[in-house]
């Protein structure tokens, strides 16, 4: 059993599954993330800092630098490495509906343009 330091925000999953009625839902690294056409959109980092929940968002590779001066982005790091097209959004910067559509939405744009797995 996970521990509750590594539990992820279910109201913030219930709101994502609210935006993302089709995406097909995994669980994963610690949290739980929606997938469309076999490509993961968005995620939720289990709260590990006692902080919040994170949201991991998928970007464009080439847009990551630019992504990550954006108030409340920070890198997603796994293994020790920086992963380029990838960024963690503070749960605070999605508090409100408009703010989680916009990086859903800005992620499924990315999404679009990758190739069915």
């Amino acid at each position: 059993m996970a521990s509750l330091a590594m539990a992820y925000d279910e109201g913030l999953a219930e709101r994502i599954r609210e935006l993302c009625p089709k995406a097909t839902e995994k669980a994963m690294f610690g949290g739980v993330g929606w997938m469309e056409r076999g490509n993961l959109v968005v995620g939720i980092l289990g709260d590990k800092m006692g902080d919040g929940s994170s949201l991991i968002v998928r970007v464009p590779p080439d847009t990551t630098p630019q992504v990550l001066k954006e108030p409340g982005v920070g890198p997603m790091v796994q293994g020790g490495r920086t992963m380029k097209g990838w960024v963690v959004v503070a749960a605070d910067q999605v508090a409100e509906d408009n703010e989680l559509q916009a990086w859903i939405e800005r992620s499924r744009k990315h999404v679009a343009t990758l190739p069915k797995k």
